[in-house]
């Protein structure tokens, strides 16, 4: 490859955090051979470290090591408690270099679902598939090369170097810079790629898989501005070679910024195209800001996480400013200062230096305390400070006390009082985030609309017409909920424009709180069921089976011949819902039984699966052998959130009756997963001999 041999020499020594252990580790290269039936991994690596104290020996992180032979003529290498352990002695200033062959079975970190392989580093580690070192302040340069594919398609960080041999083709992907190794990605599956290019260069690589390039465009729009603008306003270039992104079917986290190659639900591709096409917006800023805080830039112990995610989503919430407009903005603002507000109500929050955190004190906290910092010392100075932190601990590892030392020099303003108000202390300034919030003129009018409610209508509809014709989405929300709880209802004139509107933000809070229809709201509301936005239809189909419950059937059979109802199984699942809650004939409720197993099987994604399970249990039938089956196989899940619902259905099902016949219906044909899960919990269910 191309440069490498140069790669391998190079010393990164920006961090400001020096290492535990003697081993400092250069590069690690790769020769990958993964293999989907088998859910294994094999692979060649040649390590460059050196070491700091004299030592006999070193060890890299490893888990779950099947084989491993030395290929350093004389060097011994050796797996044991977690490590490979490389044999010396070694020396301080010598660069070492040390190869050896492994093979390994993933599991967790490396998946092997519906025909695509990926893996997820952090909270997982990367050494479940790749030695390598847990430790984030070790920057690394990794180059991967992944043995022939064809006819898949190879993603990992890095640029792609395409090398042909011995009858292949691989894959090889060569990184400039080091990285921690919770960044590494890999993926490998039939995805097809799209591509932009920022105003200043960089080159981003946008991928979806085939049945999904519907959804593409809408996802992926915002990508190259977004990129262009966090440049800009972080004040230091894209710090990577390229860009990627790339969607995965029951990804265990909204994204993940692996360097250069963010990761995500592909749940979000659809939700783009069918509920909001601003739903991967942020999403795609917060991981693209990932790139330069926490991948760039990386915390040095875990009670600095929120200089990862604090940062990313403040900059989410920038680049929402900058493109999406000050309306958006400060409702972001308003929302996350809420969830502060209620976490501080229920004693959730902890000390943003704290390893102890929630995702509610590292990023929403986190990026709080980061606009009252901006408010505290000025525009011109946060952005210097930012600008000359990023740029003094490029590509090393950081603290919070280098962050504050960072912004002490860069402005003259006392921030002790900020430091323990929002970075030490548990509780909650709401003072500073009521002012901050009420110096915007958006939020300050929507927060006095807000004291409106429980007026009569009379008394406020003056000022709700002049400031609903104010075209302000946030204050029309609002408006328009007070509408639905008003005594007198909504002037029929009234709603029917809302019900023509196709604003699908108002429509949404019409739908979801009014409950006064008549006859005359019908046309309006079979309309809204043709709507493009899928959220909106559904509420209009669930208001017309449950308000006009005679005609229901109508409604049904009339909705039943529109493609969505065919295509899109969020409405399916409904459908299926509203059908069955009434009288029909068994041979009808047998098809619904039949068509909801179909959507419980794992060709779809958990979000489908668990309403499956849920209109299950709320049309109250009764469990069968193939029910229990994909209960079973939700049950063993790789995504821990949909894992644990099916296992508490499971107990809630075992409480209620005997499973263990339904359970020996499928004696002998089990996956192993489902007998090592079903043998710790129901052992009784398993024939002895």
């Amino acid at each position: 490859m191309r440069g490498l041999l140069i790669l391998l020499l190079i010393s990164f020594s920006a961090s400001s955090q020096a290492l535990e252990d003697p081993l400092d580790v250069l590069s690690i290269t790769a020769q990958l051979e993964p293999t989907y039936a088998a859910k294994m991994i094999k692979g060649k690596v040649v390590v460059s470290f050196e070491v700091t104290t004299p030592v006999d020996s070193v060890g890299l992180d490893a888990y779950n090591v099947l084989s491993l032979s030395s290929q350093t003529q004389g060097a011994q290498v050796k797996h044991q408690e977690g490590k490979v352990w490389l044999f010396g002695p070694f020396q301080p200033g010598t660069i070492y270099e040390r190869g050896f062959t492994y093979s390994m079975a993933p599991k967790k970190a490396m998946y092997f679902d519906r025909g695509i392989i990926w893996t997820q580093g952090q909270g997982m580690e990367s050494a479940h598939w790749l030695p390598s070192r847990n430790d984030t302040r070790d920057k690394i340069i990794f180059n991967l090369c992944v043995k022939g594919q064809t006819p898949l398609r190879v993603i990992s960080n890095g640029v792609l170097e395409v090398t042909q041999g011995m009858g292949r083709q691989d894959s090889c992907f060569v990184m400039e810079h080091p990285m921690s190794s919770y960044l590494l990605a890999l993926v490998i599956g039939p995805f097809e790629r799209q591509t932009q290019t920022t105003t200043s260069g960089v080159v981003i690589e946008n991928y979806h898989r085939p049945q999904d390039s519907l959804y593409a465009a809408v996802t992926y729009r915002y990508s190259s501005e977004i990129l262009g603008f966090l440049e800009k306003e972080i004040g230091y270039g894209y710090p990577w070679s390229n860009y990627k992104q790339v969607p995965i079917v029951d990804f265990l986290y909204a994204g993940m910024e692996n360097t250069a190659c963010t990761l995500f639900d592909q749940h979000f591709m659809r939700a783009a195209y069918y509920e909001d096409a601003l739903g991967y917006f942020e999403i795609n800023a917060h991981e693209m800001a990932h790139q330069w805080f926490g991948n760039l830039v990386t915390k040095a112990h875990d009670q600095d996480q929120w200089l990862h995610e604090g940062f990313a989503t403040f900059y989410s919430w920038q680049a929402i400013r900058h493109i999406l407009g000050p309306e958006q903005y400060q409702k972001e603002l308003y929302t996350a200062a809420q969830e502060l507000i209620s976490g501080q109500s229920r004693q959730a929050l902890q000390p943003l230096i704290s390893d102890q955190g929630t995702s509610l004190d590292y990023y929403t906290k986190g990026a709080w305390a980061l606009v009252q910092l901006q408010q505290l010392i000025g525009v011109e100075a946060f952005v210097e400070s930012i600008k000359s932190f990023v740029h003094q601990y490029a590509y090393g590892s950081v603290t919070t006390s280098d962050f504050i030392n960072v912004v002490a020099r860069q402005s003259p303003v006392d921030l002790s009082a900020w430091e323990n108000d929002w970075l030490r202390s548990s509780a909650l300034p709401v003072d500073q985030i009521q002012r901050t919030l009420g110096g915007f003129p958006i939020l300050a009018e929507y927060m006095a609309l807000q004291e409106q409610r429980g007026l009569p209508l009379a008394q406020k509809a003056a000022r709700f017409n002049e400031r609903y014709n104010e075209g302000v989405v946030l204050w029309q929300e609002e408006i328009v909920y007070q509408w639905t709880q008003a005594i007198e209802g909504i002037d029929q004139k009234r709603l029917s424009a809302l019900l023509a509107s196709e604003d699908h933000r108002l429509l949404i809070v019409l739908l979801n709180h009014y409950d006064q229809w008549g006859p005359q709201d019908l046309d309006g509301l079979v309309r809204q069921t043709q709507s493009s936005n899928m959220i909106v239809a559904m509420w209009a189909m669930w208001r017309l089976c449950n308000h006009f419950s005679q005609d229901k059937a109508i409604w049904l059979r009339q909705t039943d011949r529109q493609t969505r109802v065919q295509q899109q199984p969020e409405f399916r699942l409904l459908w299926l819902y509203l059908s069955a809650n009434g009288q029909q004939p068994e041979e009808v409720h047998k098809t619904i039984e039949v068509a909801l197993h179909g959507f419980m099987a794992p060709e779809y994604g958990y979000r489908i699966r668990s309403e499956a399970f849920s209109y299950f249990d709320l049309i109250g039938f009764k469990k069968s052998s193939a029910t229990l089956a994909y209960l079973l196989d939700g049950s063993t899940h790789h995504y821990w959130r949909f894992r644990e619902q099916c296992r508490a259905n499971l107990v809630r099902w075992a409480s209620q009756e005997d499973l263990t016949d339904l359970f020996r219906q499928h004696e002998g044909r089990w996956p192993q997963a489902v007998m090592d899960f079903v043998n710790r919990t129901y052992p009784d269910w398993i024939k002895t001999p």
